[in-house]
């Protein structure tokens, strides 16, 4: 075998030229929740010690590209959409009366990697990548999506819909493209519950330039509205704690710590929504979203959809909130209107950014248990394709699940395992299904894109490998990201330097022979938390 591996980083293949989750309901000591009380998915937390809750430019018409002329799967034009169909027939109900609907990717949290109950995009649209926006009008339908999609985009969208590559030349934004299409005055409707608030209010700024007017529908969400019965049930799984030992600080050190930072402020309360904070702060764990081991709740809540009401109430006693209203949704920001000029950013993420002792040495173990699942995985693939045993890439997937599985703290993987046999592995986000997935050739190059979740620490690791003679393009490309490799290893940089300035070294090799890659360079890998985290890792998509 000849292995020309790579880490989670570069997909060679997508160069480009221009669980199991082992829960147990536990059995938690009073004396834990001694500060706090918690039901989940109705989230209450109450801390008694301070009177505090903690969280649970004018731009010319630009027309869209077509999407490709190869059009996988797709159903003829004259067969209508349903789903399009229902939803358009909400826009003129009492009440309603819009032009437009957009449909994020994002939960009410604005999470990447969401429940299956809150995937509204991917139902109306059937695309199922982790990242794109839905608009549609009355009578147009279009997604945007990022590089790393749009392979499988084309694929999964039927001929109802628009595909827009974003980022590339000539590709408007969402709502360039709405101030092209809608006659001026329209109404563009959202849920702003999955929209922060400064990404409404940026929305609400550009769509003004044709004096569209943005409606916020705050219920029913009107995907919601058609999917109905078939809609999944909301995720209510057991929540853990996370011991001491693995989060190296307890929860009331952290609460202090925010409790300090409400005093620097002058505020009277925090309202942290995002779900990795959540978990960390109160060192608790759950699995309501697939791969991620975090649980719907707010900080702040008692039951957990009257976070409203909540805010109202602090509202009519006259606390000032401290809001990071670049991932509070704009339906909490807007029932509280005098928080609006208040913009701190919540300091928990950057805390939980800086790892302790404790986690340290969690990464550390984690990594090396999963180093020797994937080394025991590697001898059997490798020993599986000299016998020319037929394997397909689920089969893989599969096997290397059971080697993982078998490592002590082991819990879930950290994301879908991309197996990708051939031209395949420039998908760059590919999930092979049992009905469809490829047989691994030995001809060609395999990439392998997989994580775990530990008990004490997260994985994410890819490796591509040649199990014959590569070409002597295979090579050339794959030396560049090698390269690519080194040069990020041995760049020296000041603190404070930003990810995004990181990232030329890995690319540079690549670019002086025209070629690039449509994902990030670097994923966080982190303590049992989500894959990426936050604001610090380095990725960069186009």
């Amino acid at each position: 075998m000849h292995s020309i591996s790579s880490p989670a980083v570069m997909h060679p293949l997508s160069l480009s030229a221009s669980s199991r989750f082992l829960s147990h309901k536990l059995l938690i000591p009073s004396s834990f929740f001694s500060n706090f009380k918690t039901t989940h998915q109705g989230f209450h937390i109450n801390f008694t010690k301070v009177p505090t809750f903690i969280r649970n430019c004018t731009s010319p018409p630009v027309s869209a590209k077509p999407s490709s002329q190869i059009r996988w799967n797709r159903t003829k034009k004259s067969e209508p959409d349903k789903k399009l169909q229902a939803l358009r027939e909400l826009f003129s109900r009492p009440g309603i009366g819009i032009d437009a609907y957009i449909i994020p990717s994002q939960d009410a949290h604005q999470s990447e990697f969401i429940a299956e109950c809150y995937m509204r995009r991917a139902y109306i649209s059937g695309f199922t990548g982790s990242a794109g926006t839905v608009v549609v009008t009355k009578e147009k339908a279009a997604l945007w999506t990022d590089g790393r999609y749009f392979l499988q985009a084309e694929k999964q969208l039927n001929s109802n819909w628009i595909l827009m590559r974003a980022g590339n030349p000539g590709v408007p934004t969402t709502s360039e493209w709405l101030n092209d299409v809608l006659a001026p005055g329209a109404k563009v409707g959202v849920d702003p519950f999955l929209f922060s608030f400064d990404a409404a209010e940026e929305l609400k700024e550009a769509i003004a330039k044709k004096n569209h007017k943005l409606v916020y529908l705050y219920n029913p969400n009107l995907v919601d509205e058609i999917w109905k019965g078939s809609r999944p049930m909301p995720p209510n799984k057991p929540i853990r704690v996370h011991e001491l030992k693995y989060a190296g600080v307890d929860v009331a050190s952290k609460l202090s710590f925010l409790r300090s930072e409400l005093l620097d402020t002058c505020s009277s309360a925090i309202i942290v929504s995002m779900l990795d904070e959540i978990a960390w702060l109160l060192n608790l764990r759950g699995s309501d979203v697939p791969h991620s081991p975090v649980m719907y709740a707010y900080l702040i809540v008692e039951p957990y959809d009257t976070i409203l009401s909540e805010v109202e109430s602090l509202a009519a006693k006259g606390a000032e909130l401290w809001f990071d209203t670049s991932s509070v949704n704009a339906a909490i920001v807007n029932t509280y209107k005098s928080a609006c000029d208040r913009h701190f950013e919540i300091h928990a993420s950057g805390r939980k950014a800086v790892k302790n002792h404790a986690e340290l040495e969690g990464m550390r173990n984690s990594h090396l248990r999963d180093a020797a699942a994937l080394a025991q995985f590697w001898v059997w693939l490798e020993e599986e394709v000299d016998k020319a045993v037929k394997l397909t890439e689920v089969d893989v997937a599969d096997k290397l699940l059971e080697f993982r599985s078998k490592q002590a703290g082991f819990i879930d993987t950290s994301f879908d395992t991309i197996s990708g046999s051939g031209a395949n592995g420039a998908i760059i986000h590919y999930k092979p299904e049992p009905e469809s997935c490829s047989v691994v050739d030995p001809k060609k190059l395999f990439l392998l894109d997989s994580g775990a979740q530990y008990v004490d620490g997260t994985t994410d690791v890819t490796r591509t490998v040649h199990f014959g003679e590569p070409t002597a393009r295979e090579k050339e490309c794959f030396t560049r990201v090698l390269q690519g490799h080194i040069a990020l290893d041995e760049a020296v940089f000041p603190e404070n330097t930003p990810g995004f300035v990181l990232d030329a070294f890995a690319r540079s090799s690549l670019w002086k022979i025209g070629l690039d890659y449509r994902h990030g360079t670097c994923p966080a890998n982190l303590l049992l938390d989500l894959i990426c985290e936050g604001k610090f890792y380095e990725g960069i998509h186009f």
